[in-house]
């Protein structure tokens, strides 16, 4: 047995390494191959990784474990609510591009973590109900919240953890959406903003996303879509208050994530918003061709400064990838980039941005680069009736990218 097991994972390793252009055999996935959709890496060694799989038609769920940086995983028991709704649904759903939107991890550390994202409603029902589950057992034990009281009924679009707090930004039924705050080893959510926090909860567009950032005591998010978005930073007290961001809200086509390098250097990389929105007063020159550049701010977001026009062949791929842009170290900067043949990629500059090399060609789900230990993302591969998921890992700074076998 255990040269068939080793054997198997061979096969996975060398089909997941064909997928993404390195050397290995056709690509060949079985059922029960987990297909990775969230990770969530609180420290540099300790990650969680969440995925679905096909067993037998239907769904089912898995989260693994590491405490090593990714050389070995082991299983975590996942909420028995979710594993009960996600088997509602066969594989032909969760295997569409779709499936792969629907659920994510977030863990504060290696005990307090949570599980949030759209479940199938019933076996006999083709609607679907947000749902949040947390751990403070590392996974051991799991307790579903009830998103009504927290006003948040849309569900939680997104989570992150900055000292001893974790904060989400959910959404509702009502003209706003909201974020919360507790720390992380309880779960007291309540809203830690200074009023009016006002983060608009758009009609249409997009699907609705939100991004926090933090460098020092400092933190900033943005969250949105397409149609509209609003800005938050945290400022004293730990206490979130508006973040005014009219002028480059005017720059962007669409939402974008803002990186912080410090507590007083932001990045963004942003595209013209074309007819939709008038010009901010001072954009750079051929701004309104449907260009793309790349901003920074040196004051902590007060003002953000055009730095260099991305090429040509660049084009922003919506919606934005969580973790992107990245800057795992000094010079480093990654982002996705859709060539004009409509292909995604994951894309290195060591030059400000002047030159690019790809290091990924599949479209990125999500990120997570560090500045110390390796860093990992999730790549999506095949057509868009059929998805198929790898997980990722480098070590130099996302310079390569090798396949992770999970399963184990």
């Amino acid at each position: 047995m255990r040269g068939a097991r080793s054997r198997v994972l061979v096969g996975m390793f060398a089909a997941a390494a064909t997928a993404l252009g390195l050397p290995g055999a056709a690509r060949a996935a079985t059922v029960g191959t987990p297909r990775p959709i969230s990770l969530s890496f609180p420290t540099a060694q300790v990650g969680y990784v969440l995925s679905l799989a096909d067993c037998a038609g239907h769904t089912c769920v898995t989260l693994e474990h590491t405490r090593d940086g990714g050389a070995r995983w082991t299983g975590v028991p996942v909420p028995g609510g979710l594993a009960r709704s996600v088997a509602r649904a066969s594989w032909g759903f969760y295997g569409g591009a779709d499936g792969y939107v629907t659920l994510s991890v977030h863990f504060a550390d290696a005990r307090d973590g949570w599980i949030y994202g759209a479940v199938p409603a019933s076996t006999t029902s083709s609607s679907y109900v947000n749902r949040l589950w947390s751990t403070h057992t590392g996974g051991a034990s799991w307790t579903g919240i009830p998103l009504g009281p927290l006003r948040i009924g849309w569900g939680v679009v997104t989570m992150a953890t900055h000292g001893a707090w974790t904060y989400l930004y959910g959404g509702s039924s009502g003209p706003q959406a909201s974020i919360l705050a507790t720390v992380s080893s309880q779960d007291r959510w309540r809203s830690r903003a200074r009023a009016p926090l006002v983060l608009e909860m758009p009609a249409g567009g997009t699907p609705l996303q939100g991004f926090f950032t933090f460098a020092g005591r400092r933190g900033w998010f943005v969250g949105g879509n397409d149609r509209g978005m609003g800005f938050a930073r945290l400022g004293a007290h730990g206490i979130w208050v508006p973040w005014p961001m009219a002028s480059l809200a005017l720059r962007s086509a669409g939402l974008r994530p803002v990186v912080a390098t410090s507590p007083d250097a932001l990045v963004v990389v942003a595209s013209s918003a074309g007819f939709g929105y008038p010009p901010a007063s001072a954009v750079p020159r051929g701004w309104n061709s449907g260009s793309t550049w790349l901003f920074a701010s040196r004051d902590g977001g007060r003002t953000f400064v055009a730095q260099r026009e991305l090429s040509a062949s660049y084009h922003l791929v919506f919606p934005a990838v969580p973790g992107l842009p990245a800057t795992p170290a000094a010079g480093v900067l990654l982002v996705e980039r859709q060539t004009s043949g409509g292909a995604s990629q994951l894309v290195r500059s060591t030059d400000g941005g002047a030159t690019w090399h790809v290091v990924v060609r599949h479209y990125i789900r999500q990120v997570e680069l560090g500045t110390r230990g390796p860093g990992f993302a999730i790549a999506l591969i095949g057509p868009a009736t059929s998805v198929d998921s790898v997980l990722l890992r480098t070590v130099d700074a996302g310079a390569h990218w090798t396949p992770v076998v999970l399963g184990g």
